[in-house]
């Protein structure tokens, strides 16, 4: 994603990621303040930013200037390391992570 955004960033290989899923999206709008955009999927025998994702759900709802997240995952084991590219982090973290966010202001970052 980071080549094909033109990110350089998100290009490095810490980032790298396979995917594995179904994502329904629809939205409309010109513009942040008047786009409305919803997503909703789930991603199975996935890696994401250097760790294993058996089963994430997702669903994302984004109307002029606000943007609700809902994401529910498990991981059986990420290494900091890889994430932050920093050897003295090497380890493995598991759990759950369920998150319910909501964002306003979109526009203004």
């Amino acid at each position: 994603m980071g080549r094909d955004f033109k990110v350089p960033a998100l290009g490095a290989d810490r980032y790298k990621s396979d995917l594995n899923g179904h994502v329904q999206a629809k939205g409309q709008g010109r513009s942040v303040g008047d786009m409305q955009v919803s997503a909703t999927g789930t991603l199975s025998d996935s890696t994401l930013l250097g760790g294993r994702v058996p089963q994430m759900s997702f669903d994302v709802a984004s109307t002029s200037e606000t943007a609700h997240v809902k994401r529910a995952a498990r991981s059986p084991g990420s290494d900091p390391a890889a994430l932050s590219g920093r050897s003295a982090m090497t380890g493995s973290v598991t759990g759950s992570l369920d998150v319910d966010a909501t964002i306003e202001d979109v526009s203004a970052g």
